[in-house]
């Protein structure tokens, strides 16, 4: 790869391309319990360090309640702050995010069913939780919507979801990867997950209407 950065706007600013991607390992306390994730950040090198000090920010504040993240934040947060410190353009970094979110690259050819997968997974992890039989309906509608869905390959990418971008930012980044009836199809699979138990949620209407917005999604869609 020859360029500095893909051709694909930063879903931070939207105003410089992608140069960097980081992942950030984080830990929340619930008083007697405890959970350690970590955050896909991609975008340019500014809004990656950037995005890198505001969740170290948000951990500072909320991260100490439990006994084992009282001891193991402080640890986090100097990554985190000396990550951002070394944020640098990093093409490489970049182009296996996107490989892994199923995003063409240059030539490569535009799969929509890997995109499907990568975005439902993404929205299906939103709340940090996996359920069996959401991950369940979603192969279903899957297998109804692409001719190509393959239900083994869709719960690979959700077990591997925390190797993706959060959803409104993975949508940013398809507002200039797909076509206009991509868009749709890839929304319409949202919004069928999210519909499957006849209640859709305040949370995944808010989350929908998100992706919609960064998707670029035609307003008669």
């Amino acid at each position: 790869m020859t360029d500095e950065h893909v051709a694909y706007p930063c879903p931070y600013c939207g105003e410089r391309g992608l140069e960097s991607a980081a992942t950030l390992p984080y830990v929340r306390g619930y008083v007697l319990a405890f959970k350690f994730e970590s955050k896909k950040i991609i975008g340019c090198s500014k809004c990656v360090r950037l995005q890198l000090l505001k969740e170290t920010g948000i951990s500072s504040a909320v991260g100490w309640f439990s006994p084992t993240a009282l001891v193991s934040n402080p640890f986090l947060l100097t990554y985190g702050l000396a990550r951002a410190a070394c944020v640098r353009k990093n093409p490489q970094a970049v182009s296996k995010l996107l490989q892994t979110a199923g995003l063409p690259q240059n030539d490569e050819e535009l799969s929509l069913v890997r995109i499907g997968y990568s975005l439902a997974a993404s929205m299906i992890a939103a709340d940090r939780k996996i359920e069996a039989r959401e991950v369940a309906a979603a192969a279903e509608i899957g297998t109804q919507i692409f001719k190509e869905f393959d239900k083994a390959e869709f719960n690979k990418v959700v077990a591997n979801h925390a190797q993706l971008p959060e959803p409104a930012k993975l949508a940013a980044l398809l507002g200039s990867a797909l076509t206009e009836d991509g868009k749709d199809a890839i929304y319409g699979f949202l919004l069928a997950i999210a519909s499957s138990d006849d209640d859709l949620a305040k949370e995944e209407k808010e989350l929908l209407d998100v992706v919609a917005e960064n998707m670029k999604l035609r307003p008669a869609a």
